[in-house]
């Protein structure tokens, strides 16, 4: 925020994860560290925290000096009219998702559905001889890491995926390079 604020920049912040948090942890918006002084434009939707995927509405919330950025305001509703489609039902959606029970809540509670699969992927990744990982205190992912301390892992290098498949099973894919021949193995 103070480089925003020094060279007059804008900041984008992408809150579509700001209800997953676990553990008794809070997520404190962007916008409301920035002042009046720091464009902020903050961007959500009903994707992760609503678990509304497919019908693609999300929202944009402007906050700051709009009077210094009325040009780019209107650039955004000038794209917004022209570019965009409405998904009407959609809209109906986002109406209901922000004014009614948020059931989200429930899914990170100790014994919730978010926070079990958390702790599943956490302790299997860590079991995994090689692999560490911290815990996540919010959102959807673990980013893991190769901890090999072996002559090999000097010219390793390792990528890797954790995601919740539609089949409701956990994947995880370990891609490394050793190299120039790419190794993939999944499990």
């Amino acid at each position: 925020m103070d480089i925003a604020r020094k060279h007059d920049l804008m900041l984008f912040a992408d809150e579509i994860y700001e209800k997953i948090v676990y553990d008794g942890r809070s997520m404190t918006n962007l916008a409301s560290m920035t002042g009046r002084d720091v464009l902020c434009l903050t961007y959500s939707g009903l994707s992760k925290a609503y678990r509304v995927c497919g019908f693609r509405a999300g929202w944009l919330a402007i906050t700051g000096p709009l009077e210094r950025a009325s040009s780019f305001i209107e650039g955004i509703k000038l794209l917004a009219n022209m570019r965009m489609c409405a998904n009407v039902p959609a809209q109906h959606a986002i109406q209901t998702a922000l004014g009614g029970r948020q059931s989200i809540e429930d899914l990170l509670l100790p014994q919730g559905r978010l926070t079990a699969q958390r702790d599943l992927a956490h302790s299997t990744l860590n079991s995994i001889d090689g692999i560490s990982c911290q815990q996540a205190d919010g959102a959807l992912y673990l980013f893991p890491s190769s901890t090999s301390t072996s002559s090999a892992s000097s010219t390793t290098r390792g990528s890797f995926s954790i995601y919740w498949s539609r089949r409701r099973s956990w994947s995880a894919t370990v891609a490394h390079s050793i190299g120039s021949n790419p190794i993939t193995s999944g499990w």
